[in-house]
């Protein structure tokens, strides 16, 4: 994930063709990894401390020190109310 440029406090807003709406609990997101291990996937980002403005990076899944594919750990976040 630090290869890649995420940083701590990044929020994927989308991973390949996976986003808030059909991430299925992060499964989507898990089969697509699986899928993907050793072929560049194309994320969609907002950097909390550059403002709302999202940034495309590229992510490599492959094998690291710790579970699974990415490097990091994921977790969803709930959508805000208003």
């Amino acid at each position: 994930a630090a290869a890649a440029g995420l940083a701590p406090g990044d929020r994927i807003v989308r991973f390949g063709g996976v986003n808030a709406g059909n991430h299925d609990q992060l499964r989507a997101l898990a089969r697509l990894t699986q899928r993907s291990e050793g072929t560049p996937v194309s994320l969609l980002v907002v950097r909390a401390q550059e403002g709302d403005a999202p940034l495309e990076v590229t992510l490599t899944p492959r094998r690291w020190e710790g579970r699974g594919l990415l490097g990091c750990h994921l977790l969803p976040i709930a959508p805000e109310r208003h």
